[in-house]
């Protein structure tokens, strides 16, 4: 084997181990079908709270019969990723973050990434903004302090 042939295939080698550190973690990581199910709503993956050009807050509250429902920690956290709608604690707070200063998003997106419906069958739903009812709460833009409530009744 000639010099030249050797530096083809050490080439051919590095590019291949290069390839499978970088490519084997995302082929095999077991959160892959809901990073892509996040993208396909039009939400990024953060790897962490760095860079981010927006970080903003709203609060979300749910009511069924007058009590008080928990919104779980960790909504649109997976291991080395968190959706750009996320929650941390149980609090009701969404954290939105992006590293697109602007960007927007909706409490549809916000349910989605929960993976839940804001509408229950079986139930009356009334959604207030700040104090104001709203018609169609999957649209409601997400913005800092905004006050969500949503109470749900059984029809």
């Amino acid at each position: 084997m000639n010099k030249n042939n050797s530096a083809l295939w050490a080439g051919v080698l590095l590019f291949a181990i290069i390839a499978v550190l970088f490519v084997w973690p995302r082929l095999t990581n077991p959160n892959r079908k809901i990073i892509g199910i996040w993208k396909d709503l039009g939400m990024g993956c953060l790897p962490s709270h760095q860079n981010a050009a927006l970080h903003i807050h709203a609060g979300l509250r749910l009511f069924d019969a007058d009590k008080t429902e928990v919104i779980p920690a960790n909504i649109g956290i997976v291991q080395g990723c968190m959706a750009e709608v996320h929650t941390h604690e149980s609090d009701g707070v969404i954290h939105i973050e992006s590293v697109k200063a602007g960007e927007t998003f909706t409490l549809g997106q916000f349910f989605s990434v929960w993976g839940k419906t804001i509408a229950r069958e079986g139930f009356g739903i009334e959604v207030t903004l700040n104090g104001e009812n709203v018609e169609n709460p999957e649209a409601i833009i997400l913005n800092n302090e905004d006050a969500i409530e949503i109470t749900y009744a059984r029809i």
